[in-house]
């Protein structure tokens, strides 16, 4: 296997971020690794996405890091799709240079929908009536040739539905379950033309079928005093820039039941939860889409909401945040700030270490 090489630009970096990592691990801490919103199709990007996935693989062998999670959005959705299904290869190789299971989460532009293949000349910007459904990739195909072979065998899915794009991942030493959502797991019918039968109001949401496994299945309630993560691309709450997903206020819901113990019931989803006996905390939301960093304490969930910026260079204006922090950090390829990516450790007590990798700064963060 070859060794992992850090680019002179990264040096200093890297070494500082080891040194925090070790100071700040804990035998009962789980650590570990985020990057969100890589675009590697758009504008040139691929070059700098590699060298910060280098950088986390390297991180992985010389710290102790229990996982790593993509944030979605590996790819910005404008090329052919048998060239991302290239990338989609390449990165499941790159990252079967670590030991440690990838958990990828599926963005809005991982479908390629944003191919609008066939769309008229005199249409200038992307439309929702011109994406083909042969040019997008499938929640199926997806979980095919990204998820699952990146979780390396610890993706437990839907078991009514062995492709599901949506699963968890547990870590039995830290009594951590890490889940997966997936709010963009449609199902692609086709018009008389060709095109892809949906819209925003469709497409961007929980499944009725994902939604049922995650109350009922994901958040199990009888692991004892068990830490839960949930991971998604899209956030739960309103950040005043990027809205939430279509159900998301149901998830919350379902995620105030279990920590506060007590019942849940949807007649729309055909769901019966009883949570009284939990012994189990929702600690941790976590999230990429908006392309900026995040936080807030959520009060209705008693969990920290948590998103990091974009691993592509650019900078993105966030003033009309409603979240208590926001920020974008100055930006500039070929030095380390080209880089963003962050390590996460999260505490028994629930407090979250951040430590920033790139543009940008750590922090500390205690849920309420």
């Amino acid at each position: 296997m070859n060794e992992i090489t850090i680019p002179s630009i990264y040096e200093a970096e890297y070494a500082d971020t080891k040194a925090k990592i070790i100071e700040n691990t804990t035998e009962d801490s789980l650590n570990f690794l985020f990057i969100t919103d890589m675009h590697i199709d758009l504008w040139d990007m691929h070059d700098c996405i590699i060298r910060q996935c280098n950088a986390i693989i390297k991180l992985t062998k010389e710290t102790r890091i229990d996982f790593i999670l993509i944030g979605g959005d590996i790819i910005h959705g404008i090329i052919e799709k048998s060239r991302n299904f290239e990338y989609f290869k390449e990165y499941v190789d790159l990252f079967s240079k670590t030991d440690v299971p990838v958990i990828a989460v599926r963005g809005n532009h991982d479908d390629n929908a944003y191919h609008n293949e066939g769309k008229p000349a005199e249409i200038k910007e992307f439309s929702w009536e011109y994406i083909p459904t042969h040019c997008i990739i499938s929640a199926a195909e997806w979980s095919q040739s990204v998820g699952t072979p990146l979780a390396k065998g610890k993706a437990v899915k839907d078991k009514n539905n062995k492709d599901s794009s949506y699963f968890y991942v547990d870590f039995e030493d830290k009594k951590t379950r890490v889940i997966t959502l997936d709010s963009y797991d449609y199902i692609v019918e086709e018009n008389e033309r060709g095109y892809a039968r949906y819209s925003a109001e469709t497409w961007d949401r929980l499944s009725d079928e994902q939604m049922k496994w995650f109350a009922e299945t994901a958040l199990d309630p009888n692991k004892d005093g068990w830490n839960y993560i949930i991971a998604s691309h899209n956030h739960l709450t309103d950040s005043g820039i990027v809205k939430t997903f279509g159900n998301s206020e149901t998830v919350c819901a379902i995620l105030e039941a279990f920590n506060n113990k007590t019942a849940f019931e949807s007649d729309e989803y055909g769901i019966k939860v009883d949570f009284t006996n939990n012994t189990s905390k929702a600690i941790l939301s976590i999230f990429g889409h908006t392309h900026r960093d995040f936080y807030t304490h959520d009060k209705r969930t008693g969990m920290l909401f948590l998103g990091s910026g974009n691993a592509k260079p650019m900078v993105y204006e966030c003033s009309n945040s409603v979240y208590e922090y926001a920020t974008c950090e100055p930006r500039e390829r070929e030095t380390h700030t080209e880089a963003l990516f962050d390590c996460i450790i999260c505490k028994k007590d629930g407090s979250v270490t951040k430590i920033r990798f790139g543009a940008g700064n750590d922090q500390f963060l205690k849920r309420n």
